[in-house]
């Protein structure tokens, strides 16, 4: 895959256990290890506890995106946090209708490989708005299965460093690294 501008590196077969995780993906990859008990694939979407997401202080963070029967990919639950992020919410919002167009690209294909290849990705990178750095963030997202045990949905989180809530506009997301990770590497 030729890299847009603005990803600077793709690591798809790396091993996102030697990154030192932020406090919020850190949890949420904890929980999913949990959901995930011994199986060697993602948990069942069914598996989620939501209290343990609420006690590990993430809610708020929380994102969960699901693979539509036509191939799409669609937001199905949005915490609060990104919905101040996008100054709006994305739940039932597909990617195309949340990215311009390079973006959902790269989009399409980290939540492709994500879901449909079961891998884990860490990416960090800048969210500009107008010119000016709103934060940095750090994200994990996981795939989980529905009950049938296919590959339909990931969970994500993103930690948001040095956030500038007054900077305004629509979110420009750069990706310093995106780290991929295979289920049945772990």
């Amino acid at each position: 895959m030729e890299l847009p501008f603005f990803v600077k590196s793709i690591e798809e077969d790396g091993d996102v256990r030697a990154i030192d995780l932020k406090e919020k993906p850190r949890k949420l990859f904890f929980l999913w290890l949990e959901w995930r008990g011994q199986s060697k694939r993602a948990p069942k979407k069914s598996s989620i506890d939501p209290v343990g997401i609420a006690r590990a202080g993430i809610m708020p963070d929380v994102w969960l995106i699901e693979r539509l029967e036509n191939g799409r990919f669609r937001f199905s639950l949005t915490g609060e946090n990104s919905i101040n992020a996008f100054e709006r919410g994305l739940r039932g919002k597909t990617v195309e209708e949340t990215y311009d167009a390079p973006r959902a690209d790269l989009a399409n294909y980290r939540y492709s490989r994500i879901i449909n290849d079961e891998c884990i990705e860490f990416s960090r990178g800048p969210v500009i708005r107008n010119g000016k750095l709103c934060y940095y963030a750090h994200r994990i997202l996981l795939p989980l299965l529905n009950d049938a045990g296919e590959s339909a949905f990931a969970i994500g989180v993103a930690d948001q460093e040095n956030y500038d809530r007054n900077a305004m506009g629509e979110p420009e997301f750069f990706y310093d690294s995106i780290v991929m990770t295979p289920v049945a590497k772990l």
